[in-house]
């Protein structure tokens, strides 16, 4: 993998995840109400992304929480750029790929999510933080 891919791609998930947080931050006065549900940020992450338990055997009906999760398309990314120029190898390439329910056709839009999920948030905490500060006036 290209470094300014691989740095790019790094960059961009700590975009989304600040995002997440930031807008998780806004909804409280209290930094200690934050700071205590973070981990409700970034364990959904690491189970739904396919890095810890193969998305197909997560239950269906949750299974749709993997859409919501940047560390998923991250991690689609990471997979997609890392094996999909195998060489000889071409057979256990593909076999990582399809086990982790990436299609490299899917590419930009995996993109496209990080960068909504990253612009979705900031819009919600910027709405969140606007409310908040008019009960201050």
């Amino acid at each position: 993998m290209n470094f300014f891919i691989f740095f790019i791609l790094c960059y961009t998930l700590a975009l989304t995840t600040t995002a997440v947080c930031v807008w998780l931050g806004s909804m409280f006065s209290d930094p200690n109400m934050p700071h205590a549900l973070f981990p409700l940020v970034i364990v959904p992450q690491f189970y739904f992304s396919g890095v810890f338990i193969a998305t197909n055997l997560i239950p269906t009906w949750v299974r749709w929480i993997q859409y919501l999760c940047s560390l998923k398309y991250a991690t689609g990314l990471g997979l997609m750029y890392e094996f999909v120029d195998c060489g000889d190898n071409a057979d256990n390439c593909e076999q990582i790929l399809r086990q982790n329910n990436v299609d490299v056709d899917d590419k930009w839009w995996y993109w496209l999510a990080m960068v909504g999920i990253f612009l979705i948030f900031r819009i919600m905490a910027i709405f969140v933080l606007r409310k908040k500060g008019g009960d201050f006036s």
